[in-house]
């Protein structure tokens, strides 16, 4: 009588053999799919901050090189020939490939942003990354190789300060507190 569920057990046991297999053959494929999926998630948005270096260090450079030399011209050079030195996603982007606008930012108070308007006598610069670069993913999707294209923007403003430096030489300022 005590031998009974020992032999259930048993046979139960024996009956559920390769279950694991069975459980794992299906669940797999589902679990590769996820992480191709999550890193082609990670890669474009790995892409997409490169791009958004790239078009920042640009758009810093040229806005620089229009605030010294006032050039459009040395700006565009500028910002091409720092597009080159910072690829992204293993590719070189050019202004081809985006568009460069010069304009006027401007400001109502402190507390608001600038807003950039395309204009003559120019104190901004504005590098559109318009999207025309295919970047592939790592990872095909259903077995179907695909590209995004990712599109960012950035502005340099250059703002105008007036630095004062006082010097006093009276006699007022020849001697201490204390004295």
């Amino acid at each position: 009588m005590f031998n009974c569920p020992v032999q259930h057990r048993a046979l139960a046991r024996h009956r559920r053999r390769g279950t694991t297999i069975v459980l794992l053959t299906f669940l797999l494929p589902v679990i590769l799919a996820i992480a191709a999926y999550s890193i082609n998630v990670v890669y474009m948005e790995l892409a997409r901050t490169e791009q958004q270096i790239t078009t920042d260090v640009a758009t810093r450079a040229a806005g620089r090189m229009l605030a010294i030399t006032g050039d459009k011209q040395q700006a565009i050079i500028a910002a091409e020939r720092l597009m080159k030195a910072n690829p992204f996603a293993n590719q070189t982007m050019s202004l081809s490939g985006a568009d460069i606008v010069f304009g006027v930012s401007t400001r109502r108070s402190a507390n608001e942003r600038y807003s950039f308007n395309e204009g003559k006598d120019p104190n901004a610069v504005q590098i559109r990354a318009n999207g025309t670069i295919q970047v592939p993913m790592l990872f095909p999707t259903m077995g179907i190789p695909v590209d995004f294209r990712p599109i960012k923007a950035a502005i340099s403003t250059q703002s105008e300060l007036d630095v004062a430096l006082v010097i006093d030489r009276s006699g007022s300022m020849a001697y201490g507190v204390n004295e």
